[in-house]
C-alpha cells in the first residue's frame, strides 16, 4: 500500500503543476474576447479538451476536464472511497442547483452547464432520479434534502437545507472511514461551518431560523456561545492570515463574507500542507482535485468577463478571490 500512496502522491504532484501557470493567467486576462481566450487555452492543460471543439463550445470542453480529473483520481487512488467526502461536496451543490432550478422554472436541458462533475453521482445521473422524484435509490439524505428545499421558496433556506445534508453526510463518512486526514479534513470543515452559521445567527437572529445541530458533531457548546467565545474558537484552529481582518468585517459590518474567504483559504491551506508533509496521505490527491476545480471556475470567471465587459483589475480581484478557495 505505502508503494501505492508514493505513485499516487507523485502522479498527482506532477499533474497539479501542468495547471495554468501565472504567465498563462496574465494571458487569459489580457485576452479581451471569446475568441481570444480559446487561442490563449490551446497553449494551456485544457488544450486537448477544447480539441475539435468550436470557439463556442470551451464550456463543454472545460467541464470535460473536471469529468476527467475526477475519473483519473479515482482510478489511481490507493483507496477510492477515501475521494467520497470531497466529491460530496458537488452531489449537494448540485442538487441545489436542481432545486432551485426548477423552483424558478428553468428547463432541465438548460441546467446542464452549471451542475459540477465532481460529486459521487453523475450529474446527469442525479438529475434524472431528481425529476423522476426518486433520489432515495441512492441516498436518503438527497431524498430528503429535495423533500424538505420544496417546501420553501427561500433561496436562503435552500441553502441552509442543503448544506445541513452536506455536513450531516459528511459525519458518516466520518464514521466510517478510519484515516486521519479525512477525519481531521471533516473536522475542520464542520467546525467553520459551525462558526459562521452561529455568527451568521447572532448578527441576523431575527431573519434567520437557529443554527440546526449536526448529527454526530463534537463541537462544545462553550465554543459557540457568544461571538468572542467563536473568535477565541478559530484563533486557535485558522492557520491563514486574515482572521483579524475578518473579525474587524464582521464587527463591524455584521459581514461575513471576508470570514468564509479566510476559512475556504485555510481549508486548502490545511489540504497542501498535509500533502507535503506525509506523501503516504490522500491528501495530494485532494489538492490536486480542488486545483483543477479552482483552474476551471477561474476560467468560468474569464469567460464570464469577456462576455459582459467587466475590466481587467476587477477580474483579477474576482479571480484572486476564487484561487483562495471561494465556495463553489
Amino acid at each position: 500500500m505505502s508503494n501505492l500512496y508514493i505513485y499516487a502522491s507523485a502522479r498527482s504532484l506532477s499533474l497539479t503543476r501542468k495547471l495554468l501557470s501565472e504567465p498563462q493567467l496574465d494571458r487569459l486576462f489580457g485576452a479581451k474576447s471569446k475568441e481570444e481566450i480559446f487561442k490563449v487555452l490551446q497553449d494551456t492543460f485544457l488544450a486537448s479538451y477544447l480539441s475539435g471543439k468550436p470557439e463556442d463550445k470551451i464550456e463543454d470542453g472545460i467541464s470535460g476536464a473536471l469529468f476527467e480529473a475526477r475519473k483519473l483520481a479515482l482510478s489511481f487512488a490507493p483507496e477510492p472511497e477515501l475521494l467520497h467526502p470531497y466529491f460530496s461536496r458537488f452531489d449537494f451543490y448540485n442538487l441545489k442547483i436542481l432545486i432551485k432550478s426548477k423552483k424558478v422554472g428553468v428547463a432541465p436541458s438548460e441546467v446542464k452547464n452549471s451542475l459540477i462533475p465532481l460529486g459521487n453521482v453523475a450529474p446527469q445521473k442525479l438529475q434524472e432520479l431528481f425529476e423522476g422524484n426518486s433520489l432515495g435509490k441512492i441516498s436518503l439524505e438527497f431524498s430528503r434534502v429535495a423533500e424538505e428545499a420544496s417546501k420553501t421558496a427561500s433561496p436562503f433556506e435552500i441553502d441552509e437545507i442543503s448544506e445541513h445534508g452536506y455536513f450531516e453526510m459528511l459525519q458518516k463518512h466520518k464514521e466510517v472511514l478510519a484515516n486521519c486526514f479525512v477525519r481531521e479534513y471533516i473536522g475542520l470543515l464542520s467546525f467553520y461551518f459551525s462558526a459562521v452559521s452561529a455568527l451568521r445567527h447572532k448578527a441576523y437572529g431575527d431573519l434567520l431560523k437557529p443554527p440546526r445541530k449536526i448529527k454526530g458533531e463534537t463541537i462544545g457548546k462553550d465554543e459557540m456561545n457568544s461571538e468572542e467565545a467563536i473568535f477565541r474558537a478559530l484563533k486557535r484552529k485558522v492557520r491563514s492570515g486574515g482572521l483579524e481582518e475578518a473579525v474587524k468585517a464582521y464587527k463591524e459590518k455584521r459581514s461575513i463574507s471576508t470570514l468564509e474567504r479566510v476559512l475556504d483559504e485555510d481549508i486548502f491551506n490545511f489540504i497542501k500542507d498535509e500533502s507535503r508533509r506525509d506523501m503516504f496521505s490522500v491528501a495530494s490527491i485532494y489538492l490536486y482535485l480542488e486545483s483543477m476545480r479552482q483552474n476551471v471556475a477561474t476560467v468560468r470567471a474569464i469567460l464570464s468577463a469577456a462576455e459582459s465587459g467587466i475590466k481587467e483589475a476587477e477580474l483579477r480581484g474576482l479571480v484572486r478571490n476564487i484561487r483562495r478557495g471561494v465556495r463553489i
